[in-house]
């Protein structure tokens, strides 16, 4: 009987041990409150310096926390640091001397490439990206002839700032865009694949006068009175991982008509029965061909675009 306790007691033991490892709780959680989350980043190459400089946009804790503090009023909803370094990584790290908290990619969402860093080659930044544990192939990719800096603290007619606002824009489905959407599996997989040069969507800036007290604002006392917006348009052609030009919108609205990615958008053509004026058409679809061939023993291609749509 004794030894039946004795066993039963050693089991019981067993058990509560066996219990505790399976009961460890989250060792390595991190909370919330503890994260800096990027919301864009914008990268470029300084040839004069020979150093990368990284601008990330980090959402403020005021505007994610609720209560009375929470977002709302003319509160910032992002701030902006700039860093460089020899490398992205080593750039990336000097961050962390200006924010108390772990920079935490994972809601990253924009990334914005300078033009000389895409000329110079973007295997030196897609290898960190594609490694980086926290940052999404889901991204989206732009390319900008643009002080990157100035690019990331243009406003927004309507969001509340570009990184926003560049969130909202590649979000559209509506057809009606004069840029491709591409994000970072789309660029990595047409760089991989034998006979497509990968593209990118083209930003840059524009500058207006402000015609509203929040435009004034915006604007701010040493900007001679003008406010600058971004603005999507154009295509980044690449042979390879290096930028080799642009596409303007008439062009990229031809290359997206091949592509196949022209919806539900408006066109105005002239009337074929030569009455004067024009027609507008709203495109419901469009398909393309193409057909490989030999002219004067050089290759080329003949392109056939359909398009159907609706007389507005």
């Amino acid at each position: 009987m004794q030894n039946q306790r004795f066993y039963g007691r050693k089991l019981l033991v067993l058990l509560l041990i066996v219990s505790l490892l399976l009961t460890g709780g989250c060792w390595d959680r991190e909370e919330l409150e503890e994260l800096a989350y990027v919301l864009a980043m914008a990268i470029d190459y300084l040839p004069d310096e020979e150093k990368f400089e990284v601008t990330t946009a980090i959402i403020r804790p005021l505007n994610i926390s609720g209560g009375e503090q929470g977002g709302g009023g003319d509160v910032e909803p992002f701030r902006l640091i700039t860093t460089k370094g020899d490398t992205l990584s080593t750039a990336l790290e000097q961050q962390n001397a200006f924010v108390a908290r772990r920079m935490y990619f994972a809601h990253t969402e924009v990334v914005i490439i300078g033009e000389n860093l895409a000329r110079r080659g973007m295997h030196t930044v897609l290898d960190r990206f594609v490694r980086e544990r926290d940052l999404r192939m889901s991204m989206q990719l732009f390319i900008t002839s643009e002080d990157v800096k100035d690019v990331m603290r243009s406003g927004s007619k309507i969001e509340e700032g570009m990184p926003v606002f560049l969130t909202r824009w590649q979000e559209r489905k509506d057809g009606q865009i004069l840029a491709p959407v591409v994000d970072l599996r789309i660029f990595v997989k047409n760089l991989l694949s034998s006979g497509i040069d990968p593209v990118l969507p083209r930003l840059s800036i524009r500058t207006e006068r402000p015609i509203s007290p929040q435009e004034t604002e915006l604007a701010g006392k040493d900007s001679s009175e003008m406010v600058v917006y971004p603005k999507v348009l154009g295509t980044a052609v690449f042979k390879g991982d290096k930028l080799t030009g642009f596409l303007n919108d008439y062009e990229t609205l031809g290359f997206l008509y091949v592509q196949e990615d022209i919806q539900h958008a408006t066109v105005m053509i002239d009337d074929p029965l030569g009455n004067p004026g024009k027609l507008v058409v709203f495109i419901l679809r469009n398909h393309a061909e193409v057909t490989v061939l030999q002219k004067e023993g050089a290759p080329a291609a003949r392109i056939e675009v359909t398009v159907e749509g609706e007389l507005c």
